[in-house]
């Protein structure tokens, strides 16, 4: 509405911008929280070769299950070599397709991938890997940032209209 003869316009309504730019934000929050799943898949498949290479170096934020599984192969032999490759293959394709998931907003991802990540740290309390325990503590709390980012991107998801 503009004022007769002046030709002034009123100022826009700010809300709907700082809006989208709080939207914005999240979105972000959220892909940060879901490239963890991705990270955690990526450094497990460099831990598994470095296992299987004989290296005594590893990244802290692998899968725990993955350098149980090529540890108890590489002292087994050869046949148990192709289980654990089967087995870190299946983990580490099931995180990226978390990672996949979490990133498009979905809820279940994060939740599935906090709970398998919690659950993992039982070979790394097994095995007494006490920085890399650590590690996945800090992990956890990312994907649970990421998890509560997507919630908070389902909210403005339901807004209705007489709201924006």
């Amino acid at each position: 509405m503009s004022t007769p003869g002046l030709g002034l316009n009123p100022a826009p309504n700010p809300l709907p911008t700082a809006t989208a730019a709080a939207q914005g934000d999240t979105l972000i929050a959220l892909h940060k929280g879901a490239n963890w799943l991705f990270l955690i898949a990526g450094l497990s498949v460099i831990n598994t070769i470095a296992v299987m290479s004989g290296s005594q170096w590893m990244f802290l934020g692998g899968l725990g299950i993955t350098q149980l599984a090529s540890a108890i192969a590489m002292q087994i032999g050869t046949q148990a070599q192709l289980v654990a490759l089967i087995v870190n293959v299946w983990a580490v394709g099931f995180f990226a397709c978390l990672g996949y998931f979490a990133r498009k907003g979905q809820k279940w991802a994060f939740i599935t991938g906090m709970a398998l990540y919690a659950v993992d740290a039982l070979p790394v309390l097994l095995i007494q890997a006490w920085l890399m325990l650590a590690f996945h503590g800090f992990v956890f709390y990312r994907l649970y940032n990421g998890f509560s980012s997507c919630n908070e991107l389902h909210a403005f998801d339901n807004r209705g209209p007489s709201a924006r």
